[in-house]
C-alpha cells in the first residue's frame, strides 16, 4: 500500500482553468462546494486577483449570463497571459525544450564562419 497520493496544484491557474473552460472536474474528480470555497479564499488570502469561482456560480444561477461570460473572457485572458509567464520561466530554467537551431544554408557546413 502506498497511502494517499497527493498532486501539487497551482490554485490561481486551477481558478483560471475553471472558469475559461467551465469544467469542474479537475483531476478526474469534480471540485466540491467546499474546495470552490478553500480556493476563493486562497485567491484572496494571497491577493491573485478578484477571480472567485462563488461569485460566478452565483452569477451563473441568477442568469446573469452577461456578467458570467464577461468573468470567463477575462479570466480566459488571464489565463493566457499566465501560461505565456509560466513558459518563459520554464524556458529560462531549461525546464522546457528549446527551439532547434536553424538549419545550415546549403552549401556551408555547419559552425562555419562566414565572412
Amino acid at each position: 500500500d502506498q497511502g494517499p497520493r497527493y498532486v501539487l496544484v497551482d490554485g490561481q491557474f486551477l481558478i483560471l482553468q475553471v472558469l475559461a473552460t467551465w469544467d469542474f472536474e479537475v483531476l478526474g474528480q469534480k471540485l466540491q462546494d467546499s474546495e470552490c470555497r478553500e480556493l476563493d479564499s486562497y485567491m484572496k488570502r494571497c491577493k491573485l486577483g478578484t477571480f472567485r469561482l462563488g461569485v460566478a456560480l452565483q452569477l451563473s444561477h441568477e442568469s446573469s449570463s452577461e456578467e458570467l461570460a464577461k468573468l470567463r473572457r477575462h479570466a480566459a485572458e488571464k489565463l493566457d497571459s499566465l501560461r505565456v509567464i509560466k513558459a518563459k520561466r520554464a524556458r529560462g530554467l531549461n525546464l522546457a525544450p528549446t527551439p532547434a537551431p536553424p538549419e545550415p544554408e546549403s552549401g556551408k557546413a555547419a559552425g562555419s564562419i562566414v565572412t
